[in-house]
């Protein structure tokens, strides 16, 4: 069975020819940009919420337009460390001050195709992930386990592994802006308009540093080469309510419920109870409960 391409091999695929090899070297030359994901991710969840993800008919994942996700920075970090990058080697004398003022003119393009993101955290049994879920002095909610790697390919879907570390983000675009200016088959504005228009694609990996303990991973679906295949189905762009806002998002069915590995119930739920629900509705809705791990956190906390 075929293994799941890395995120950034898959993004790479879409990009320009010309420049895929500037992305291409900036990819070798940085290992946390070669994420193989394999084994599970986790979900974390509420208890209204989880019926609505393990199905009859298989697991129905959330991708929530990547311009309406909880953090309210994102998407702001890697446009904010690429001006920084781009001043300084600017200043330093790495780049020209035609590339840089050519640079400077254009503005990283918000909304280059449709792309939806469902989050996932490498931790099942998380301290701060339980925080989100803490309602009247108790933890109330659930760290479903997933795993993807079985799957032969999910066309149109990449994995993506987000970068916190503020040295490895400087690092990674310093390198993207000087494999770009270093490329002599294209005229400066070329250069320019080609890495502007492409760097967005970075920017989906980044996250500031303070949100490092989600420990992120992150399935992509571009809606706009999306179409079903054997492997899921996927519904058409739809919109919920969230604090007065409208959110476009685009529901996911993987058809292969073996994929769902795990569930694991918040520190403060009741053990007997819980797990009783838990089996009677997997088993309901026809899950081999033989081969779901049922378990509750292990994490201390006493209320």
């Amino acid at each position: 069975m075929g293994k799941i391409p890395s995120g950034m091999e898959v993004m790479l695929s879409s990009l320009s020819t010309v420049l895929s090899v500037v992305m291409k070297d900036v990819y070798k030359n940085f290992p946390e940009l070669q994420y193989k994901y394999s084994g599970e991710m986790y979900h974390y969840t509420s208890a209204d919420v989880l019926p609505l993800i393990i199905l009859e008919n298989g697991v129905k994942i959330r991708f929530t337009d990547y311009r309406f996700l909880n953090d309210t920075s994102e998407g702001e970090e890697f446009p904010a460390i690429f001006q920084c990058q781009l001043k300084r080697l600017y200043d330093i004398g790495k780049i020209n001050e035609k590339f840089y003022n050519e640079a400077c003119k254009l503005s990283i393009d918000k909304n280059p195709s449709r792309l939806f993101v469902a989050c996932f955290s490498e931790n099942r049994d998380s301290l701060p992930m339980w925080n989100y879920y803490l309602k009247n002095g108790k933890y109330e909610g659930y760290s479903l386990g997933f795993d993807f790697s079985n799957l032969n390919q999910m066309n149109n879907i990449s994995v993506l592994k987000v970068i916190y570390d503020d040295k490895n983000k400087e690092n990674i675009i310093e390198n993207m802006i000087m494999k770009a200016a270093e490329n002599k088959e294209l005229s400066v504005s070329q250069q320019c308009k080609e890495l502007i228009d492409s760097a967005f694609q970075l920017s989906l990996l980044m996250k500031k540093q303070c949100f490092s303990h989600e420990k992120e991973i992150r399935l992509v679906l571009n809606y706009s080469t999306n179409e079903d295949n054997s492997i899921y189905k996927s519904e058409k762009i739809n919109y919920c309510n969230k604090n007065g806002i409208l959110q476009p998002h685009c529901d996911v069915t993987f058809k292969d419920k073996t994929i769902f590995k795990s569930c694991c119930y918040a520190p403060t739920m009741q053990q007997q109870l819980t797990e009783l629900g838990l089996n009677t509705y997997f088993r309901l809705h026809d899950y081999d409960t033989s081969s779901i791990s049922i378990s509750q956190s292990e994490i201390p906390v006493r209320y």
